[in-house]
């Protein structure tokens, strides 16, 4: 979620890509462009931008899931590079922390 000052701008979703962009040019599960706007959500954090200043706010206490190789467990993340309103900027930012499994 991004904040500017107290007013909300949209999400950051990756708009007006092309279908087939990423991938095997096909569209299909995972491969079609609403698919790929959720994959690029932001995912627990906020962004607020007060006079210039843009700063991030993360709960370090969620766990979303662990990362595809069970190495770590994601905290938060942009889910990709994506512009952040109002500016000619772009945000990349992945907060994860060691994976444990519980063996039981």
């Amino acid at each position: 979620m991004i904040n500017q000052g107290l007013t909300e701008a949209p999400s950051c979703a990756i708009m007006g890509v092309q279908p087939g962009a990423y991938g095997n040019g096909r569209e299909g599960p995972g491969n079609t462009v609403r698919d790929r706007e959720k994959e690029h959500q932001m995912e627990n954090m906020e962004i607020t931008i007060v006079n210039n200043t843009l700063t991030i706010t993360v709960d370090l206490s969620v766990e979303l899931r662990p990362s595809k190789s069970r190495k770590n467990m994601i905290i938060a993340g942009t889910g990709g590079n994506q512009k952040i309103p109002g500016t000619d900027a772009t945000i990349g930012l992945s907060i994860y922390k060691p994976f444990v499994e519980i063996m039981g």
